[in-house]
């Protein structure tokens, strides 16, 4: 699991991104994919936990769990 700071997130386009903690490139994370995990939004500057999924070309999170 990776950590990182919410960057970004918009509820009316339900998408946003992450900052990962590690200073790697910024993470898309969908709403679907938060809902999955029983989240319904983020707010910039939460701490979050995350997996990091690679389809094709296109990196996003999924299993996303708030830490604070």
């Amino acid at each position: 699991m990776k950590t990182g700071i919410v960057k970004f997130y918009s509820l009316d386009n339900k998408y946003g991104f992450i900052k990962p903690d590690d200073d790697s490139k910024d993470v898309f994370v969908h709403q679907n994919e938060l809902k999955k995990s029983g989240i319904e939004e983020l707010k910039k500057n939460q701490k979050v936990e995350y997996e990091l999924n690679i389809k094709g070309q296109k990196t996003f999170a999924s299993n996303v769990k708030i830490l604070d």
